[in-house]
């Protein structure tokens, strides 16, 4: 995991993020095409809250909704268009994907024809990851289930454990499309992302039954991410916990990292804030040690979250600092920009607090 001994399966990102489904690195014989960098949570901010087409979105739902104040609980909902969604892939990158996408078919059906099944196994592959570089996650559905299809004609079981990986994930990417950062409750799940949900859950589970340690790991990892947007927190922490298990068992101090990382958010979700501090405080330090430094201001400022709720304002100015002097020595400006934002709301509860309590002494 991550190129650390004791097992062959590897992440396909050197700083995977907490509340995300990990993906299989494929085996270097494949030759499979580059999948594109998954959007950082900095980029995520920017694209949401700061960029040109945030702001010019942001004022078209305040227009709406003043002058119809009945459509704010839709405009304002997870689905709302006030979440500036990722825009779509350039022209020219559509074209050369559909371009690759037709010479990748023309290669399985060649090799289809000339019994090269691991020739046609490695084209159904590539297909699939164009797809998902288009963000066109049900088409690349379709190509994987005939990557595990052409795997399992050739019994190889390295490939078929990293197809059930690929469907896993891009089942969870339909339910909850990477681009719009959300994070879903229960209660916000359409009918057919419960079903996608219900479906990555059964090939994550199958992934399981046939992976190494490396990849036990990772699809414990994504069953119980799944089950936490499915509202089944139980059945989440029992997953996470197995992972990390397995993670102190590989010695990976990136695995435990994600686990302790999933647990903290999942008992935040939940309103546990005395499970959800230790395990964020753990994941911080984990964190700092692999210097994964979007980690560690994610690491702060859900710290500086957990201090604010319970009402130890100076605490969460301090944490809140810590994730703002990391952000600006990255050049992180848009997670900058947030944070400063809880640093005034912060500073603002402290002084009323301080000036309440003035006040009851005078009072007395």
């Amino acid at each position: 995991m991550e190129g650390e001994e004791g097992t062959a399966t590897q992440l396909a990102e050197q700083f995977p993020q907490i509340d995300s489904p990990l993906r299989v690195e494929p085996p270097v014989e494949m030759k499979a095409p580059r999948r594109l960098v998954t959007t950082t949570r900095d980029q995520q901010i920017r694209s949401t809250a700061f960029s040109p087409q945030a702001y010019k979105q942001r004022e078209l739902t305040l227009a709406t909704i003043a002058a119809d104040p009945g459509s704010a609980p839709t405009l304002l909902s997870a689905d709302s268009p006030i979440r500036a969604r990722k825009g779509p892939v350039a022209q020219q990158d559509q074209a050369s994907f559909r371009t690759a996408v037709a010479n990748y078919t023309t290669l399985a059906f060649s090799s289809q024809r000339a019994g090269k099944l691991q020739m046609e196994a490695q084209a159904y592959f590539a297909i699939g990851v164009t797809y998902d570089n288009m963000g066109s996650y049900k088409d690349a559905l379709d190509a994987y289930r005939k990557f595990l299809a052409t795997c399992k004609k050739s019994g190889d079981a390295v490939s078929e454990a990293l197809a059930y990986n690929c469907m896993g994930v891009d089942c969870m990417h339909i339910a909850r499309p990477p681009a719009e950062g959300a994070q879903f409750e229960a209660d916000e799940l359409s009918e057919e992302a419960v079903a996608s949900l219900t479906r990555a859950i059964a090939h994550h589970e199958a992934h399981l039954a046939i992976a190494d340690d490396g990849g036990k790991f990772m699809a414990r990892t994504n069953v119980g991410l799944c089950y936490g947007m499915l509202g089944d927190h139980l059945a989440a922490a029992r997953h996470h916990q197995e992972a990390l298990r397995i993670a102190i068992q590989l010695q990976s101090f990136s695995g435990q990292s994600i686990s302790v990382g999933n647990l903290g958010a999942l008992a935040i979700r939940q309103g546990d804030f005395a499970t959800a501090k230790p395990c964020m405080e753990q994941h911080l330090q984990l964190v700092q040690s692999l210097k994964d430094f979007s980690a560690e201001i994610n690491a702060w400022l859900q710290l500086g979250h957990l201090e604010k709720h319970e009402g130890n304002f100076e605490e969460a100015i301090h944490c809140y600092e810590q994730a703002n002097q990391i952000a600006e020595q990255q050049g992180e400006i848009g997670t900058l920009k947030r944070v400063n934002c809880h640093i005034g709301m912060a500073r603002g509860s402290l002084a009323l607090n301080k000036h309440m309590e003035k006040l009851a002494a005078s009072v007395q």
